[in-house]
């Protein structure tokens, strides 16, 4: 009987040691296949996020450089204004020191006779100009008006500049920044 019961137990172990080691090695099978699962999704996860971080990234630096352009041009226009303002202290001392001729000349391009020239009370006394009638104006300053029956014309800086602010800006922009129609100029 010792020996039965020996004979029990030894075939008891070995078919325990036989279950346990298919156990051990069904859980290894599914540690490695969830491990390897785990591992992927980690993959996809931290690939994922590297993307959108990299998206995020590139979306800040746009932003960034937009804003620099931004604040890099209104600078550049802010300078172009400042030139513009020279000009115009230049015009207006050129108009008022040189209305008379000015004037004479813009009457005889128009041809005709009978006008109205306004000027500010400021203004020299003109003698009188052929065909053309002088009349002192209060709220006129650096500028003269042209009229006649039908028509006038103003002649100041803001006309002259709403005339040709476009040609204005870019001779200011090549001047200070070397740049045309906002290209900078490569010299090609």
């Amino acid at each position: 009987m010792d020996k039965l019961i020996k004979k029990v137990i030894e075939d008891a172990e070995k078919k325990a040691e036989g279950i346990i080691g298919k156990a051990k090695e069904t859980l290894n099978e599914k540690f490695a296949a969830e491990k390897e699962n785990i591992e992927k999704e980690y993959e996809g996860k931290l690939r994922d996020a590297k993307n959108r971080i990299d998206k995020e990234s590139e979306i800040r630096l746009s932003r960034f450089r937009m804003d620099k352009e931004k604040e890099l041009l209104a600078l550049k226009n802010s300078f172009i204004e400042e030139v513009l303002k020279v000009e115009e202290k230049k015009f207006n001392e050129y108009l008022n020191k040189n209305m008379k001729d000015i004037i004479v000349s813009a009457c005889r391009e128009l041809g005709g006779k009978n006008y109205t020239v306004k000027i500010p009370e400021s203004a020299e006394d003109m003698a009188e100009i052929k065909d053309v009638k002088i009349e002192k104006d209060k709220t006129l300053r650096d500028a003269f008006i042209i009229s006649a029956e039908k028509w006038s014309i103003v002649f100041n800086w803001e006309h002259i500049r709403v005339m040709m602010e476009d040609e204005l800006k870019e001779k200011a922009g090549k001047y200070l920044f070397n740049v045309k129609n906002g290209q900078k100029n490569t010299g090609n």
